[in-house]
């Protein structure tokens, strides 16, 4: 890559390769599931005569999963169909043979290795987001990132999926998953994987099919009973919005056009007759370690948390503590010029978006296509509250009370976000954080830095401390909430290179943040979960920190 900021042929084959991988393992969710299905008959089979008549309705709930599976693929497809890629991935060479399954030597993504506009990953439309009082546009042309010049073009937007086993086990993921009764037995099948993760990336949506699935209910035999379709079907086309130089992207205008007028329009078909996009072609497909598959399945348990009615109490743990203090600190703020906010690990979008809706002008900051592919499609795509159904609690048999807690869907979302009154510039940023905001021009031009379930997620955690400090104007304030679970502390368990992890405890957190000029104003323990399911016999609760640091 060159000083201005344009990728090289090696960057360019080392990005789509990892979104390859990335929409691989969502193509593989489906059969991966029936992997485990089929293992869980043959155990039943193993069973004597006896045994079996005690649980004689075991291949009817089996038969029930897989309908669970299709229904939670179905939106799988539709999320995909929802997404064109950042770059022509047409003119890539892709191999026909490759698996990631013993791809030790691939270093794929690395954000010092992969960068690219943002712009190009992520275009802007306009979700039907309207108010009075916050009417939303093409974003704020004086924002913090709006306003950065051409230098900031190629931020990066690589995603952290390493061709190895998985280095970068996420410690608080791997604890979700035991809560909900997953349980790693290997290298391979361990989880790296927590939404609020600063690991995150994000996409350019453009020509699409969309078809509204009001949800579906798994009848008594194992069937999956179809309620309430649109069957109508849109080629749409976003209009991208700014300058190729922008790294941002507003929430800006949908424009139905002719299917020829569209990129992509050509690679859009019938998902019952043909592959939806290019997604859907074998040339884009390949087979992904275990642990790439149960990210995905953590996007769908990750819904529940930022989405559904039944993630409501998580949401008020986590979310209400914050955004009460946001209210108390900015009691003035105006909506012609309202104060910026900046929440890096973003996720699924839910904390942000509420942000916006206090009359912020938030960006996100995300690292993940797992992510970024599903939260876009959420706050662009979504038609009506509880439009879609999926079943999150399925995969695991352990630790649940009765097969109908384990077989119950959920709606989402609870909320609409195109009928929400959302602040001016509400947008996404991708990148790693650590390489976009320590750009000099992101110095000193946010009033607020959001972090929830995100600082242990650091390499180096002074890195984000210092880089937090820098951004925030003086009287900046930043609030925190979440544990201190260092994802990268057991990379050595599983990972042949030593890869850089420095933990240090909440005393020198906050000892590092007054070196900075960070001045703790308030600070106390909130109990909560994470992603927990909340009919599991199993309950991960974190004593959280919570704090309010105010830049001197």
């Amino acid at each position: 890559m060159d000083g201005g900021g344009e990728l090289s042929k090696l960057d360019l084959v080392q990005e789509a390769e990892a979104l390859r991988r990335v929409i691989s393992a969502y193509l593989n969710y489906a059969s991966a599931a029936e992997e485990d299905v089929l293992r869980w008959e043959r155990s039943f089979r193993k069973l004597r005569p006896e045994h079996k008549a005690l649980v004689g309705h075991l291949p009817l709930k089996y038969a029930q999963v897989r309908s669970c599976v299709e229904a939670n693929m179905y939106f799988i497809h539709h999320m995909l169909q929802a997404f064109a890629p950042p770059f022509e991935m047409e003119n890539f060479n892709f191999g026909g043979n490759e698996s990631y399954q013993n791809s030790s030597n691939l270093d794929l993504g690395r954000v010092a290795e992969s960068k690219i506009s943002q712009s190009n990953l992520l275009c802007a439309r306009e979700t039907g987001i309207k108010s009075d009082e916050y009417p939303v546009g093409r974003g704020s042309g004086n924002s913090p990132a709006a306003s950065a010049p051409d230098t900031t073009k190629s931020l990066a937007v690589s995603c952290r999926d390493d061709g190895r086993a998985d280095p970068r086990i996420s410690n608080k993921r791997l604890a979700s998953e035991m809560s909900n009764g997953n349980r790693c037995s290997s290298d391979e099948d361990s989880v790296e994987y927590r939404m609020s993760d600063a690991r995150q990336q994000s996409l350019d949506m453009d020509s699409t099919r969309s078809i509204s699935h009001r949800g579906s209910d798994i009848t008594e035999d194992g069937n999956r009973e179809p309620k309430d379709w649109d069957e109508s079907v849109h080629i749409k086309r976003i209009a991208c919005e700014g300058t190729p130089n922008d790294h941002t992207t507003a929430i800006g205008s949908l424009h139905n056009e002719h299917p020829s007028d569209s990129t992509h329009a050509g690679c859009i078909e019938d998902m019952e007759t043909g592959y939806g996009t290019i997604w859907f072609h074998p040339k884009f497909q390949l087979p992904v370690p275990p642990a790439d598959v149960e990210k995905v399945r953590c996007i769908i348990r990750n819904l529940v948390r930022d989405w559904t009615e039944e993630g409501a109490t998580e949401r008020e743990e986590c979310y209400t503590p914050i955004l009460k203090e946001l209210e108390d600190c900015f009691r003035d703020r105006s909506r012609e010029r309202p104060p910026t906010c900046l929440v890096p690990g973003a996720g699924l979008g839910r904390l942000a978006f509420e942000i916006s809706r206090l009359g912020f002008e938030t960006q996100g900051n995300e690292f993940s296509y797992y992510m970024m592919i599903c939260s876009s499609f959420l706050l662009n795509w979504t038609q009506e509250a509880l439009e879609w159904s999926i079943y999150p609690w399925i995969h695991s048999n352990c630790n649940t009370i009765s097969d109908k807690d384990q077989l119950r869907p959920v709606r989402f979302p609870d909320l609409h976000p195109a009928s929400a009154e959302i602040t001016d510039g509400f947008s996404m940023c991708a990148g790693d954080f650590v390489e976009v905001y320590r750009h000099p021009d992101q110095r000193e031009t946010w009033d607020a830095v959001v972090t929830c379930f995100f600082i242990d997620t650091a390499h180096n955690v002074l890195d984000y401390v210092e880089i937090i400090a820098s951004i925030l104007k003086p009287g900046g304030i930043w609030v925190n909430l979440g544990p201190l679970l260092y994802h990268f502390a057991d990379t050595h368990m599983c990972a042949s290179d030593d890869e850089m992890s420095v933990e240090v405890c909440l005393d020198d957190v906050k000892r590092i943040a007054a070196h900075y000029g960070l001045v703790l104003k308030k600070e106390k323990i909130v109990n909560t979960t994470y992603s927990s399911n909340v009919k599991s016999m199993m309950q991960n609760r974190y004593s959280a920190a919570f704090w309010t640091m105010v830049k001197e």
